[in-house]
């Protein structure tokens, strides 16, 4: 019997997605159908690249849900409707793609993720920016974190590749970003909008 290595889905399934274990699976698309609910915990550990955009989950993300896929590198979870907060991994993590762009979550950025491309923009999103370091095996170079409701400080000087930050409409209220103590960035920045 052969392993399952690719799964791609592009039609329009419904109903709730199934806890699913399968050791060998590496890609998984489950974008554009009518999944619904929360996100079960899943086992696949070698899973590299998972794409749940546009499929109208509205539920949340369980704790403990990134150590279920240790190899994962992309992950691309935007207009899915998610709501609660991005659960933090019990260790860093660096990913190639991070994007939870256009959801309800709420809470504060995970302390653990970082990514070369990092979006959790259109969300509800609160508290203070700071992204871990940069300088792992997938250093942050793209940040967008438009329309949330960020506050100060924004730390994000120790990330040494950053180019280009989306900051529009994402809260700040009552921030001076004149003041180094509360707006920190690198020298590397060719991009920033805070419209």
């Amino acid at each position: 019997m052969r392993s399952c290595v690719y799964v791609c889905l592009f039609s329009t399934l419904s109903g709730p997605l199934l806890p699913l274990s399968q050791p060998a699976l590496v890609y998984m698309s489950l974008n554009n159908n009518d999944f619904s609910g929360a996100l079960p915990l899943w086992n696949l550990p070698q899973l590299v690249h998972l794409n749940l955009a546009s499929t109208p989950l509205r539920g949340a993300m369980p704790a403990g849900w990134w150590e279920r896929m240790p190899a994962l590198t992309q992950i691309d979870a935007s207009s899915c409707g998610l709501v609660g907060s991005i659960p933090d991994a019990a260790k860093p993590r660096y990913f190639n793609s991070f994007s939870f762009t256009n959801n309800q979550l709420t809470g504060p950025l995970p302390a653990n993720i970082s990514s070369i491309f990092y979006s959790v923009a259109n969300n509800r999103l609160s508290g203070p920016v700071d992204i871990p370091d940069g300088s792992g095996p997938a250093p942050v170079r793209y940040v967008f974190l438009a329309h949330n409701d960020f506050s100060c400080p924004i730390r994000l000087s120790h990330l040494p590749k950053l180019q280009q930050l989306q900051l529009q409409g994402g809260g700040f209220a009552g921030c001076d970003f004149n003041d180094p103590a509360q707006m920190q960035l690198p020298a590397t920045l060719t991009s920033i909008d805070v419209s």
